[in-house]
């Protein structure tokens, strides 16, 4: 058994993708209902699988859409994003790249390569593109958090924290940056602050598997655990 904080694995790596495309789907359907079939557009038909975690129909409906409107970065993004899901990352990664590359400004899209690169094993390459996502948009806390990931990879953990806490500024509702502020604060030996980081995030989403793992990883280490 692993004897290490969770930081994130490949589903919080896929659910920080998917968010944003599947909070739009939500959005985009009155009352939380489905768009019919025969109504609904390639991107919304997309969108919905996404939402549903049906990655093979959503690629085959971004793909669709792709066929119809080529020059749309955004149909790129999500075409991206719907890859990911089927753990295609050097699919995904063509797919964002296409996307920065019609739109360079496209903030979600250069993150997402920053993120697929963390993936693919290129923390280098990845702390580079969102480093500039964070010049881009110093006031968006999902950059600040996604380059704290990658800094805790590449172990400079001192501006990892320094990365979750302006993350949790910008949006203090926020559990997995306060999960992994815990988990850096922990690997500088702040056992007790990284503790209290743990609880609030369970305060906040109290079925959180990482945080409830780390919780009692940390209190193992403290010697707080209740005997068995």
């Amino acid at each position: 058994m692993s004897t290490n904080p969770r930081v994130y694995g490949h589903a919080v790596f896929l659910t920080l993708l998917i968010s944003a495309v599947s909070s739009q789907a939500a959005s985009g359907c009155a009352g939380g209902q489905g768009i019919a079939p025969n109504t609904a557009s390639p991107e919304q038909l997309g969108k919905q699988f996404l939402a549903l975690k049906k990655f093979d129909r959503a690629v085959i409906q971004f793909r669709r859409a792709v066929q119809l409107s080529p020059n749309l970065p955004e149909l790129r993004n999500e075409l991206g994003v719907a890859l990911v899901g089927q753990n295609n990352l050097k699919g995904a990664l063509s797919e964002f790249k296409e996307a920065a590359r019609l739109d360079p400004g496209y903030a979600d899209a250069r993150s997402n390569i920053g993120l697929t690169l963390l993936k693919l094993g290129d923390p280098k390459a990845a702390f580079d593109e969102l480093r500039g996502v964070v010049e881009q948009e110093p006031l968006v806390a999902e950059g600040h958090y996604r380059l704290g990931l990658v800094l805790m990879t590449i172990g400079d953990v001192t501006t990892a924290i320094a990365e979750f806490r302006r993350a949790i500024e910008l949006q203090p509702q926020s559990p997995e940056a306060i999960n992994n502020l815990g988990v850096a604060l922990a690997a500088q030996g702040k056992v007790d602050e990284a503790l209290s980081e743990f609880r609030q995030a369970l305060r906040l989403r109290p079925d959180y598997a990482d945080a409830h793992y780390n919780l009692g990883l940390g209190e193992l280490k403290k010697g707080d655990a209740p005997e068995a």
